[in-house]
């Protein structure tokens, strides 16, 4: 990929990777939680979903929603279905209560949660088909254009989700003295995103 494009790509990466989402809102939640020690579990997950979703993209996705527009459907149900209940449980908790340890299947938990948030958003994988085409030269191999366009997304997502979780971490005891109002902030975020892709699924 030549110099000049990478940089404009990355540029875009982190104008992305800032935009709010709810990836970004469950890093938030986690680091206030289980602190930012743990939270690097849940940014993986986020991570390694996000490059699975960019390569499934360029490799045709696009193309396969295209036939079968109905997928698309299906995939905003599981979504939007995904967030509400997230949304609700985040509610109902009440109080966030400090956790300094999850044992390894809370790690593993915690992963699986990033990487489930970041594919909940049907839209990315139409997003992806259409915002990695523009930087894809034809005439180079698609291998290594691809491999430099996954590894440059998951820095710029890696690095902005650290530093929202450092960010959540540092204010940690505001946001706890107020658990109540916090958990229920995050659970309304969560549900009305989950209820948009419920109400846009045609």
């Amino acid at each position: 990929m030549d110099i000049t494009l990478w940089f404009y790509f990355a540029a875009t990466c982190f104008g992305l990777a800032l935009t709010p989402g709810p990836n970004a809102m469950l890093v938030v939640t986690h680091s206030v939680k289980f602190g930012p020690s743990l939270t690097r579990f849940t940014i993986a997950g986020g991570v390694l979903a996000f490059a699975g979703v960019m390569v499934v993209s360029v490799l045709g996705i696009s193309a396969l929603l295209r036939v079968v527009p109905s997928l698309l459907y299906y995939i905003k149900l599981a979504g939007g279905a995904y967030l509400l209940v997230l949304g609700m449980k985040q509610w109902m908790q009440g109080t966030v209560k400090i956790t300094g340890k999850t044992g390894h299947s809370g790690k593993l938990g915690l992963f699986f949660q990033g990487a489930a948030s970041a594919v909940s958003n049907p839209k990315v994988f139409l997003f992806f088909g259409a915002f990695l085409s523009r930087f894809i030269n034809p005439q180079q191999a698609l291998a290594g254009q691809l491999a430099v366009m996954v590894l440059t997304f998951a820095l710029a997502e890696c690095i902005t989700e650290t530093v929202v979780s450092l960010t959540a971490g540092r204010y940690r005891d505001f946001l706890l003295t107020y658990g109540k109002q916090f958990s229920r902030f995050c659970g309304a975020v969560f549900m009305m995103i989950g209820g948009c892709f419920l109400l846009s699924a045609e």
